[in-house]
């Protein structure tokens, strides 16, 4: 009953409010036929008509009060107040616009900044998967010793001296899990087809896709946008090739067609007839970011994705797994059941690998999905995080020092309104409502910036040049959080300047202006705080930068062992639509020959892997007179991280086309046999490490450390970088690709002119080719370069950003205390002058207040930024973080900043003119 009187009364206010004049007319008219009844009751009684009008309001008591107290009955008092504050505060933010604009733009920077690292953080590292129920999923991962279980491996893996680990297993031990885990977990598996071509009526493009088990769908609660999803009976053996696919690529690809279903899409030569599309916003459980095109059964795994490894072998690991826990099934009491099952199935395929290397398995919450690339994620975010919190601090400072010297010329009207009777807790909050007011404007354009500045962070995360897609959403998380983030600014920054502006005594106040009145230095102890603050603050950007800079600079500087210039480098797939190796073989050739009588090339040639693009083909060698050593040899695993070689199969002419100069000895025939003799060329990386020596031409090697035909060495190439700028060049062989192995195949041209310019030309001759394969990744070398450094160069880029408008405001904020300063202390400067005193002194008399409040934000802040290096350290190339230069460069600009921002008030202060000063006075 009396939660239900309180909601009445509470609505009984609400239409209170909505009729607030009609009702408050009424109330007038009623409270003056009250008074006006008495005062004729006074006067029937014999008083004086004029007495009795007097003495009938005294009897009524105060009208105002009255009318105040009537209103709290029918109204929301408090909210009326918070209005009238709103409105007043608005209204004195739009007469002072400078203010106004200065006080939104900084706090907007910061908001803005805030809030897009904080979109990426929640997309990238904190949002699940939009099934059913993802809390209930788990992931399986397992950890062995340094040498894994498996032959081959697809997939994600980390490698350690001491410990492997991957979430990919064989296809035996996933159907091993899944059927003997039935009872208390639902296991599902998918795996990912990297690159696929994608061939929609008989137009090539390429795209991405997944195989995925029978069960995929229904353990994850996932209902189609169209049509339906895959099911047990598709992933059957025998089973009619059947696909579903990605909303995004129905959009593009057939129009977001409603009668998608039953037309076909072909992925690597076979074609699937489309069974539905995925609903918006999923594209599977696989790694954050990554998009999905088409998803397939698991039972065509061989030929959606050509692989050349038999998916029935028990030590080609290329399954993920993952699974969906019964009620009151806990994880590790399905990661006990499944590490017997996982060394079950290792010990049937390698009877001979000892027990102390056997898998361990580990079951992970998999409400994210797999997780590799979101690790690689966390530290960048971090430190952008970081740096944005530090920017969003010092807009604070400068913000709450401009609302100080806002207070310092309001103290009179403060003053005026304390006299009058206004309690020191309403002036506080109409002085926190106009801070409040500056927060949500700059959050509401935060939101703007937070868009674009977040596309321009997503870059420096994509994780090794793969294809990477995330949407910034605009949804109530964003927006709640930067609401609340403008909020806690607002109380951050205008509860002191409120605070101080309540506590101002009333005739110093009221004084103020009047002659004789001069300020105090105590008076700008709180704003000189602030800005000691805002160059603390600014030095760790500032020695961050620094940091990021010389790095970045350092690294565009490395020589890569080759020419990139007028270079263009594109892929295509030839692992797709039936390519076996002497087709392949066949298809380069011929493309070969046509790129080269494209005008304007100069020269055509061949690669496995491109250049400086984190991929790499590797392995390990070992001299033609090292022994080879069975697989289950104890040596073997210190024997292949010591003998590492990087792999990378070319033609004969790539040695002209990237001018990499050949030390020693010659470059491939032209006419290598498949199955003649084998040959190699070497670095000189490769060389010493096998051998000692550069002088091995006419001497062999073995591309394995177990038995295998040796290779002669035909020649010794200088040493040229292969995956990236920042590691050494490594050992690497070069192999004919007539003879090696590898089924990537990419192209690079070296053209007289610029190379896009014949971009259009070479796509034409590679369709000509074979229309069914299209190019993919059309980039010219430099740029590959300049993408492999994205990361180094957008940090350098951000930091250098981020710490110029961190010393701007700094500035501004040490300029505006100066010239304020100046102008409250201008009758005591023109005394000094007329007693004798030199301009040169006054000068350095104010730049001095500014170099000591520098220092002392430089006692604080080159510790605190010496500290912080620690926190880039993983982004720096050949740098330490401690390198005492960093900090030198930025305590030296703090101190130009702090001469640049007093010189104009340190000359105002010079030229005063005594007499003019003493009349002012």
């Amino acid at each position: 009953m009396v939660l239900l009187g309180d909601l009445l009364r509470f609505f009984r206010r609400l239409v209170s409010r909505a009729r607030r004049d009609r009702l408050d007319d009424e109330l007038g008219g009623e409270i003056a036929g009250h008074i006006e009844r008495r005062r004729q009751q006074l006067v029937d009684a014999g008083m004086d008509p004029h007495d009795a009008a007097r003495e009938a309001r005294r009897i009524f008591g105060n009208v105002t009060a009255i009318r105040e107290e009537t209103r709290e009955m029918w109204t929301f008092t408090s909210l009326e107040t918070v209005l009238q504050d709103a409105r007043f505060g608005a209204r004195l933010l739009r007469r002072s616009p400078l203010f106004t604009v200065a006080a939104v733009a900084s706090l907007a920077i910061g908001i803005g900044a805030a809030t897009a690292v904080f979109s990426l953080a929640d997309g990238l590292l904190l949002r699940q998967l939009p099934v059913r129920n993802p809390q209930e999923l788990v992931l399986f991962r397992w950890i062995s010793g340094p040498d894994g279980p498996f032959e081959s491996l697809t997939g994600y893996g980390n490698q350690t001296a001491t410990e492997s680990s991957s979430t990919s297993f064989s296809l035996s031990a996933y159907r091993t899990v899944q059927e003997n885990l039935r009872s208390e977990a639902d296991v599902f598996a998918f795996a990912d087809l990297y690159t696929v071509n994608l061939a929609v009526n008989g137009r090539p493009q390429s795209g991405s896709g997944q195989v995925v088990s029978g069960n995929y769908f229904s353990v994850l609660g996932i209902d189609a946008a169209a049509g339906r999803l895959l099911s047990p009976s598709d992933d059957a053996p025998g089973a009619s090739p059947t696909a579903v696919i990605g909303h995004d690529f129905w959009q593009r690809a057939f129009a977001g067609d409603p009668h998608i279903v039953g037309r076909t899409v072909v992925v690597n030569g076979t074609s699937f007839e489309i069974a539905g599309v995925l609903p918006a916003g999923f594209s599977g459980a696989n790694q954050v970011g990554q998009p999905c095109d088409v998803m397939v059964p698991m039972v065509h795994y061989k030929v959606a994705s050509r692989a050349e490894d038999d998916p029935l072998n028990p030590n080609f690991w290329w399954v993920l797994m993952m699974a969906r826990l019964k009620p009151g099934v806990t994880a590790e009491r399905v990661q006990s059941a499944s590490d017997l099952l996982l060394k079950g199935t290792v010990r049937a395929a390698m009877p001979d690998m000892p027990a102390e290397n056997l898998p361990r398995m580990s079951v992970e919450p998999g409400a994210q999905g797999q997780t590799e690339d979101r690790r690689s994620m966390r530290e960048p975010i971090r430190i952008m995080g970081i740096v944005v919190t530090i920017v969003l601090l010092v807009a604070c400072a400068n913000v709450a020092n401009l609302l100080l010297a806002r207070g310092r010329a309001r103290a009179r009207e403060v003053a005026v309104r304390a006299a009058i009777g206004a309690p020191r807790g309403r002036i506080v909050r109409q002085l926190l409502t106009e801070g409040l007011l500056l927060g949500l404007a700059a959050s509401a354009i935060g939101l703007t910036l937070a868009q674009w500045i977040s596309s321009a962070l997503l870059p420096a995360l994509a994780p090794n040049d793969q294809m990477f897609t995330v949407r910034y959403a605009l949804d109530v998380k964003v927006v709640s959080f930067t609401t609340t983030l403008g909020i806690a600014c607002s109380v951050l920054f205008a509860l002191f300047p409120a605070i101080r502006a309540s506590k101002a005594g009333l005739t110093p106040a009221l004084q103020e202006g009047s002659r004789g009145a001069t300020g105090s230095p105590a008076r700008f102890a709180a704003a000189g705080a602030l800005v000691v603050v805002q160059v603390a603050l600014s030095m760790l950007l500032l020695s961050a930068a620094t940091l990021l800079g010389w790095s970045a600079y350092r690294l565009q500087r490395v020589d890569p062992g080759f020419d990139p210039t007028n270079v263009l480098t594109f892929s295509v797939d030839t692992t797709s639509n039936g390519y076996d190796s002497t087709r392949r073989r066949a298809y380069v050739a011929r493309a070969l020959e046509a790129l080269r009588t494209i005008p304007g090339v100069t020269h055509a040639s061949m690669t496995s892997h491109r250049l400086i693009a984190n991929s790499s083909w590797s392995g390990a060698s070992r001299a033609d007179d090292m022994p080879p050593l069975a697989p289950d040899d104890p040596a073997t695993g210190d024997r292949a991280r010591k003998y590492r070689t990087w792999r990378l199969a070319v033609d004969e002419t790539f040695f002209d086309t990237f001018g990499i100069p050949l030390l020693r000895g010659r470059p491939f025939s032209s006419h290598v046999s498949p199955t003649g003799p084998g040959v190699v060329v070497v670095n000189e990386a490769l060389a010493r490490l096998l051998f000692g020596t550069t002088d091995v031409v006419g001497r062999h090697m073995v591309p394995s450390l177990g038995q295998a035909e040796p290779l002669e060495i035909v020649g010794v190439a200088r040493d040229a970088h292969y995956t990236s700028l920042r590691t050494p060049p490594p050992p690497t062989a070069y192999l004919p690709y007539q003879q090696a192995g590898s089924g990537r195949t990419s192209f690079a041209v070296k053209t007289g002119g610029h190379p896009l310019a014949l971009a259009e030309t070479v796509r034409e001759t590679m369709r000509r080719l074979d229309a069914s394969l299209p190019l993919f990744g059309v980039i010219t070398q430099e740029g590959q370069i300049r993408r492999s450094l994205a990361q180094e160069r957008l940090f350098a880029n951000l930091a250098l950003l981020l710490g110029g408008v961190t010393l701007a405001l700094c500035g501004i904020g040490l300029y505006g205390l100066l010239a304020y300063a100046v102008t409250r202390r201008t009758p005591e400067i023109g005394v000094r002058i007329a007693l004798g005193a030199e301009r040169r002194q006054v000068r350095w008399m104010i730049l001095r207040q500014s170099m000591v409040l520098v220092v002392a934000g430089l006692v604080v802040g080159v510790p605190a930024a010496y500290a912080f290096a620690g926190f880039v350290e993983s982004l720096l190339f050949g740098l330490s973080p401690y390198d005492p230069r960093a900090l030198a460069a930025g305590a030296s600009i703090m101190l130009l900043v702090a001469v640049v921002a007093a010189y104009i008030p340190a000359r105002r202060a010079s030229r005063i003119d005594p007499l003019a000063a003493l009349r002012a006075d």
